[in-house]
């Protein structure tokens, strides 16, 4: 066996959340086999047991930005990474409280004083808020408003998904 075909193997033994890139981008497997694999993610390894470590209220760690690494905005971020599918319940709840919690009338996302003291406006979680800003900009400019939000904007922020 080749060196290369050693190392794909070696990623394709580990956690669903390497294998399912491996077999995409390295494997070369089919579409079916990779989708298979990534739905793996929400109930095995790394990402199930992260999603078995979220609070009953829907955060990690309690909050949403801190403690640092360990809350809800940066397990959100690392379950993206592993490939969670955007359908999966617990990340939809995760990111309706990041959006409900910290989203601001400019698009915006800014979780307590430090945040706000540190302009977290470039700040996207899973692109949810940048869609948000964007669908904001799009009706100003069309409704020639210069309010800072659209009137209709929680109903818009049920039709976004995660992922998107």
């Amino acid at each position: 066996m080749a060196r290369t075909d050693r190392v794909i193997q070696w990623l394709l033994d580990g956690d669903p959340a390497i294998r399912w890139q491996a077999l995409r981008d390295l494997a070369g497997a089919l579409e079916r086999a990779v989708e298979r694999e990534r739905r793996k993610v929400a109930r095995d390894g790394w990402g199930g047991r992260l999603l078995a470590r979220q609070d009953p209220e829907g955060t990690w760690a309690g909050g949403l930005y801190s403690p640092k690494w360990i809350s809800t905005t940066y397990t959100m971020l690392m379950l993206r990474d592993f490939g969670l599918p955007a359908i999966n319940r617990q990340a939809r709840r995760a990111c309706t409280l990041l959006l409900d919690g910290g989203l601001q009338p400019d698009g915006g996302v800014a979780y307590g004083t430090w945040a706000n003291e540190h302009d977290w406006t470039g700040w996207r979680s899973a692109e949810q808020a940048g869609n948000l800003q964007a669908h904001d900009r799009r009706h100003r400019l069309a409704l020639g408003q210069n309010a800072m939000k659209c009137d209709h904007l929680d109903r818009c922020r049920e039709r976004t998904t995660w992922g998107v």
